[in-house]
């Protein structure tokens, strides 16, 4: 189908936390701490109070190509190190959420960089690919392939339902933590057509007396093949 947007995604692995505090000259830097994903987790959290010019580094070790999510809250920003100690750039960002494909086998360094306390969330979906939909697609076709997954994230500022016409074709996951700002992780079960439709109810609605702000309408056609 000539105007579908296929998107092209990537795996999983294990995720270790390396906290590397300042030290002087003669100081030897800690050993790695490894934290191992419960079953069917696909996320790990670490909270931090930084100090201004000092980095804390988290390290991943990557057994195959994959894509990582990075979500920082706080007065705070990541930079993320390759195996090979190169710098890599985002994929894509949005304010507090960075995406990243990780070319190559081995250990990648998230040096996390601020100022007071920050949360920093890592995210590998585990399924074998998994992509992103944003309010950037709205109203767009998207073509996935059959065991295809992708991170609905849509933001915080709205409080967001979405629905699915057809689950047979594509389908939340149950049971997955994801990052905040994100709606759900989807997969594409069969070949097929269907719309992921979610509506955002602004945060004030909430609020007595409720603000007349109108809800969003996000709506997307995907295509399974």
């Amino acid at each position: 189908m000539a105007n579908t947007l296929h998107k092209v995604c990537l795996i999983a692995a294990s995720l270790g936390v390396l906290i590397l505090p300042a030290w002087g000259a003669a100081a030897a830097p800690p050993a790695p701490q490894r934290i191992d994903f419960a079953p069917g987790a696909t996320s790990a959290t670490v909270t931090a109070d930084l100090a201004q010019g000092v980095s804390l580094a988290y390290v991943l070790y990557v057994a195959v190509g994959q894509r990582m999510f990075v979500a920082v809250e706080g007065d705070a920003a990541p930079m993320l190190l390759g195996p090979q100690g190169n710098s890599l750039p985002p994929l894509s960002s949005t304010p507090g959420l960075w995406q990243f494909d990780l070319p190559e086998v081995g250990d990648y360094t998230i040096l996390l960089m601020g100022q007071g306390p920050a949360t920093l969330t890592v995210t590998v979906p585990p399924l074998s690919t998994a992509c992103n939909i944003t309010l950037a697609d709205d109203g767009q076709t998207l073509g996935f392939q059959v065991g295809q997954s992708f991170l609905l994230f849509l933001g915080a500022n709205d409080n967001w339902s979405a629905t699915v016409a057809d689950q047979t074709v594509v389908d939340r996951v149950p049971d997955i933590f994801v990052i905040r700002g994100a709606q759900g992780l989807y997969q594409a079960r069969r070949p097929g057509r269907t719309l992921l439709t979610a509506t955002g109810d602004p945060a004030c609605r909430q609020e007595q007396p409720p603000c007349a702000v109108p809800s969003m309408v996000f709506n997307v056609q995907i295509v399974v093949q």
